[in-house]
């Protein structure tokens, strides 16, 4: 079969510092990159209006909670988000999985091909056997009492042991957040990740005002879930005064690959001073999320110095209206529009790949196995995106579907 060649009015490689205009993607048909060559070097070309990218990296998603789509109001904030999650009553096994392979399916239509998925069950671990998209999966577990460390840790590593190794399903331990997380809970999953030489993890970090309300004085909503549930935090908690990312540095992401997801109410101090800690931790933000349970964004600006480091995820479809990654860059936009769209494809496509260590992933180069996604409906000159952008893509990851256009 004769290489495929594609064109678009811009290539983002994320392999160039700078958009290549009417550059040619050639692949053969396991979708690998043969070469990215100028325009007019080849005439049997298929021609795309709009920009080509590497196929996007959903660093934190969680494919589990599919079914719970528009049944959690929006705008609540997330200790009443957390009750809902509690309290909601028991779903049915078959609506979870096909909420989630439809979950899956909308993923890979919207330019999708790998995702940082966390997993509380393994629900979704046939799913992502049978898969054409790559998975790492993070088993959550959580316990802010260390008496029950153990027995928790138990239970996580009972779910972890039954991931497959087959095909492109990987994983390792991950805690839920620092207020969910005792110190016995973290140096266990700590220990366990760096015997099983998966020393990768995340944790949903100052997503709340609360979290560091908790870490700071001990006060606070985290403080009074606790004492509803007639559990006494101050039989073994001590406040830090000091904001959460203090405790998890200092017992996680010192010497371990983090990635901390959120992020919403993380201050420009913090950041400076954990990059200057643990400059390979990235940050993973999911902005359509915070907007839906908090109604409040990150303040990117912090972050811009470490654009290297941050990656892009959409959370789940209980706190999302679609899993999308092109929908949290038009966002980003939205409200900081100087932050440049090779910049947001960076974010949405290598970073991510760099962070999960997908070597075939992320940029569009030779040999390379990326995926090609087409951004369509956007200010081409300005190279901006509109609110009627949209994504999909063009070349897949594996052989077996390798080319989706014809």
């Amino acid at each position: 079969m004769p290489y495929k060649k594609i064109q678009a009015d811009y290539t983002i490689t994320c392999a160039d510092s700078e958009p290549l205009a009417r550059a040619i993607v050639v692949v053969d048909d396991g979708g690998y990159i043969k070469e990215v060559a100028p325009a007019d070097t080849y005439s049997d070309v298929t021609n795309y209006k709009g920009v080509l990218c590497p196929g996007f990296i959903n660093a934190h998603c969680h494919l589990e909670l599919s079914a719970l789509h528009r049944k959690i109001p929006k705008h609540i904030g997330l200790r009443k988000f957390v009750d809902y999650m509690r309290l909601r009553p028991k779903q049915n096994t078959d609506e979870i999985t096909q909420a989630m392979l439809a979950a899956e399916v909308q993923m890979y239509a919207n330019g999708i091909v790998a995702v940082g998925d966390i997993a509380n069950t393994t629900d979704s671990f046939a799913l992502k056997d049978d898969s054409d998209m790559y998975y790492h999966t993070f088993v959550e577990i959580m316990g802010f009492d260390p008496k029950i460390a153990a027995d928790r840790f138990r239970k996580g590593v009972m779910i972890f042991e039954e991931i497959s190794q087959i095909g492109r399903s990987h994983g390792s331990l991950t805690p839920h957040a620092p207020y969910t997380a005792s110190l016995e809970l973290l140096l266990l999953i700590k220990t366990y990740n760096e015997f099983n030489d998966t020393p990768i993890t995340s944790i949903h970090h100052q997503e709340s005002q609360a979290e560091n309300e908790l870490f700071m004085n001990g006060t606070g909503e985290w403080a009074n879930l606790y004492a509803e549930l007639g559990i006494d935090i101050n039989t073994f908690f001590r406040p830090l005064s000091a904001t959460s990312l203090a405790f998890v540095w200092a017992y996680l992401a010192r010497d371990t690959k983090v990635l901390l997801v959120h992020n919403t109410f993380c201050n420009q101090e913090d950041a400076e001073w954990l990059m200057t800690e643990s400059p390979e931790t990235h940050w993973c933000f999911c902005p359509n999320a915070n907007l839906y349970i908090e109604n409040r964004l990150p303040n990117f600006n912090y972050f811009l110095p470490y654009s290297d480091n941050i990656c892009l995820g959409t959370d789940s479809l209980a706190s999302n209206e679609q899993l999308c990654i092109l929908e949290e860059m038009k966002t980003i936009q939205r409200h900081y529009p100087k932050i440049s769209l090779p910049t947001l494809v960076q974010w949405g496509c290598k970073n991510g790949a760099k962070f999960f260590d997908w070597i075939l992933l992320g940029t569009i180069e030779e040999d390379k196995q990326p995926g090609i996604c087409l951004i369509e409906n956007l200010d081409i000159t300005q190279l901006k995106l509109l609110p009627d952008s949209r994504s999909r893509l063009l070349v897949g990851t594996s052989n077996s579907n390798a080319i989706l256009e014809p």
